[in-house]
């Protein structure tokens, strides 16, 4: 940002270019309004912000003829406010989604029958990112969309696999990377090094929703305390166990950094996960933490689980739950020490 604020500061403000940080705040004060100078109209947009705070000083002013667009994965409050308006992007809808994969299939003389993109679409959960790159991917390779979905299908097969080799529209990073570096900021966050053993967590869970009471249970914050990522300054403080309210923390983080969604007013699925997150997640995971990890989270299950159950909506989320931990995990759970015999 202050490369950009100095470049402009020079061809605008005639600014010295051997002083990029003057230049930019010449830049910043040219515009701002002034009293009977002849008005300016401008635009500027900051792209991907990574953290609220290289905002800090940075901002445009307010001005009636100027306009500041931000875009950012992250959700901070202290973006909001101030006259600012936060805008959530979210996913296409199902028709936006086979319209869009239509239209880049058709750029590279490719068609598909309607019935292939609905299913592709779901697969990919109807995120736009994903959709570009696999529609590059199609268009690289020559393969068709079923070829695809079986390569998406195929557990031996990392989401990095699934990216072209040259990604489409300006992008930066394939979507398993682009992840990992927010999950690695999340780790940074209050409290520090639990986003990610969280996220492993949610990672086997049900994407459609995780109820919190799952998430903050003991064997979920023993797992979170034993796997903490390590900032080598504290490691005493570091392998003290976790309270409720830190775990609560650490899925805050992640919300953040847009790794999930967590709504605490709906606690039976106080926690949603986009599918391709869970992919990319595991696929992170060594087979010497996949099996413990998901033993890890059926014991998490079975202390959420009343002994008698009166509230229908938390069952059937819990049953949810088992539906999914057994679909990416059900070898580790018939282990001798797994849960073979559970609900």
């Amino acid at each position: 940002m202050v490369t950009g604020y100095a470049q402009a500061g020079v061809e605008l403000c005639r600014a010295n270019a051997d002083d990029p940080e003057q230049a930019a705040r010449a830049f910043l004060a040219w515009l701002t309004p002034k009293a009977r100078a002849k008005p300016c109209r401008w635009l500027i947009v900051l792209d991907d912000v990574g953290d609220p705070d290289d905002l800090r000083g940075l901002w445009p002013p307010a001005s009636p003829y100027g306009r500041t667009l931000v875009t950012t994965r992250r959700r901070d409050a202290a973006l909001a406010g101030d006259g600012r308006h936060l805008i959530e992007v979210g996913l296409f809808t199902e028709a936006e989604a086979i319209s869009y994969l239509a239209a880049s299939l058709a750029v590279h003389g490719l068609s598909e029958p309607a019935d292939h993109l609905t299913a592709l679409a779901a697969d990919l959960g109807y995120l736009p990112l994903a959709l570009s790159q696999a529609a590059a991917y199609l268009g690289d390779s020559g393969e068709n969309v079923a070829a695809y979905r079986d390569l998406l299908a195929d557990r031996t097969t990392t989401l990095a696999d699934t990216a072209p080799d040259k990604l489409p529209d300006d992008q930066d990073l394939p979507l398993a990377a682009a992840w990992s570096l927010s999950i690695d900021r999340a780790d940074t966050l209050h409290p520090v090094g639990l986003a990610r053993p969280m996220l492993h967590l949610c990672a086997l869970l049900d994407a459609n929703g995780i109820p919190q009471t799952v998430l903050t249970s003991q064997p979920a914050r023993a797992h979170v305390t034993a796997h903490r990522t390590s900032t080598g300054q504290n490691r005493t403080a570091e392998l003290a166990p976790i309270s409720s309210r830190e775990a609560v923390r650490a899925l805050r983080a992640l919300h953040r950094l847009h790794l999930i969604n967590h709504t605490p007013d709906t606690p039976h699925q106080a926690v949603r996960v986009h599918q391709l997150i869970q992919r990319a997640t595991r696929d992170t995971l060594t087979p010497a933490q996949h099996a413990p990890y998901a033993r890890t989270a059926a014991d998490a299950l079975m202390a959420a689980w009343p002994e008698i159950e009166r509230d229908a909506a938390l069952a059937q989320a819990l049953h949810a739950n088992v539906t999914a931990l057994y679909g990416s995990a059900e070898q580790a759970l018939w282990h001798p020490s797994g849960h073979c015999g559970c609900r």
